[in-house]
């Protein structure tokens, strides 16, 4: 039980003048303790006062930080559900071609928190203080494969046809090399089975079931995305065709940029 008459001792007269200008907010035992205390240290009437005003603005202050606190995290949550609204593929009243972009912009923007959270799990493995070229190339690459993302899917929240350009690009490239690595690993794990010794490096199946599931998820992705509504919604022309190949070999050269460091070493 607290012994309020003790902790009274040391208090300031602001926090007893509280007490007692505040007395809903604390228990019976502390207002008598500190109605107690306040007589025993004869406070003159001008110490009173100025105990009172600095209690009452303590109030004032913690009612507007509390008040603040609680405006900020409304303001946060209508920002999350404006935000869900604008991506949600469920919500009632879209048409054929809103609900197939939202469900293109939310399967993106899972990928694209995916990629962030790699980038950050991967900062554990590299040794900041011995920082060698092959550290850094690791690094750099995993800048670029990050931020891309993240700019295609602002582009495509914009609703924008560079959005479109930009994101039938990286799926090219992601199909690609997610068929190469998915063969790779096919094919490691085959010769693996056959060596006792390297038997122990072989690739699991959940590795080659999470390869499988990315590859299938970037093709439902571009399927969407190739769909005849999709591309009227975004006014796909066939030139913008081509310029998703180009931009898929430019995106291939910034990814590659990191590889001149080798090169140059």
């Amino acid at each position: 039980m607290t012994n309020f008459a003790e902790s009274f001792a040391n208090t300031s007269d602001q926090a007893l003048l509280h007490v007692l200008e505040f007395s809903d907010q604390y228990v019976p035992e502390a207002l008598e303790a500190a109605k107690a205390e306040l007589e025993r240290r004869e406070l003159s009437a001008a110490q009173m006062t100025t105990a009172k005003e600095a209690a009452h603005n303590y109030e004032a202050n913690k009612t507007n930080k509390l008040a603040r606190t609680q405006e900020q995290i409304e303001r946060s949550n209508q920002k999350a559900k404006t935000f869900w609204e604008k991506i949600s593929p469920w919500k009632p009243g879209l048409s054929s071609a809103e609900q197939k972009f939202k469900l293109i912009l939310l399967l993106w923007a899972i990928l694209t928190a995916n990629s962030i959270y790699l980038f950050f799990a991967s900062l554990q493995y590299y040794n900041f203080s011995h920082f060698d070229n092959y550290a850094l190339v690791g690094i750099l690459s995993s800048i670029i494969n990050t931020i891309i993302p993240i700019v295609c899917f602002f582009w495509l929240f914009k609703v924008q046809k560079k959005g479109w350009i930009t994101l039938a690009g990286l799926l090219y490239l992601n199909l690609i090399f997610g068929f190469l690595a998915l063969i790779n690993l096919l094919r490691y794990s085959f010769e693996f089975d056959s060596d006792p010794i390297m038997g122990v490096f072989a690739p699991t199946t959940t590795q080659v079931a999470r390869d499988l599931f990315f590859l299938a998820y970037n093709i439902l992705l571009l399927y969407l995305l190739m769909d005849t509504v999709v591309r009227d919604f975004f006014a796909i022309k066939k030139k913008d065709f081509i310029n998703s190949i180009w931009v898929s070999l430019l995106l291939l050269g910034i990814t590659s940029l990191p590889m001149l460091f080798y090169i140059f070493e």
